[in-house]
């Protein structure tokens, strides 16, 4: 999902979804509309920041039209802008710069598989139209592989 471009109508609150639509200047992939569940906490978080029980929300008093993450004036992020300030998170935190922005979506199809998650339910959230496509996210490393031989029972 390309956070820098979703906006704030593409939220819908009933529904707890993400939309994923193609838009003038983003198109997906597959060129098909999705949507995403959100997590509960994720859900929680957005509604506390929008004040969503009052009349005061952040969608009276902006634009539902405006970008969730933009920079000043509302001006809408660049994918290079959120790499740098991703690799500049890196250095600051000393990791090697090897990793880009993109591997937090490797991890996260990584960890809802090693949390037991269906891997068609990982595949219809990640967008993929092949199951192979999710499997070449997922990276398995030997405490993974130990942790599941050490499931057996012997006795």
């Amino acid at each position: 999902m390309n956070v820098c471009l979703n906006q704030w109508k593409d939220i819908n609150f009933e529904d707890r979804t993400i939309n994923i639509f193609n838009k003038e200047d983003f198109r997906t992939k597959t060129g098909k509309q999705r949507q995403i569940p959100v997590s509960d906490e994720l859900f929680q978080l957005l509604s506390e920041l929008l004040n969503h029980n009052t009349e005061k929300n952040i969608l009276t008093l902006f634009n539902p039209d405006k970008y969730i993450f933009s920079l000043r004036y509302g001006t809408k992020m660049r994918i290079d802008y959120v790499s740098k300030e991703f690799k500049k998170v890196l250095r600051k935190i000393k990791l090697s710069e090897k990793f880009h922005f993109h591997c937090l979506r490797h991890t996260f199809i990584t960890n809802l598989i090693k949390s037991g998650v269906n891997i068609n339910y990982v595949k219809e959230i990640a967008g993929h139209s092949e199951i192979q496509t999710t499997m070449n996210y997922i990276h398995i490393v030997t405490n993974d592989l130990r942790e599941a031989v050490n499931k057996i029972n012997i006795s």
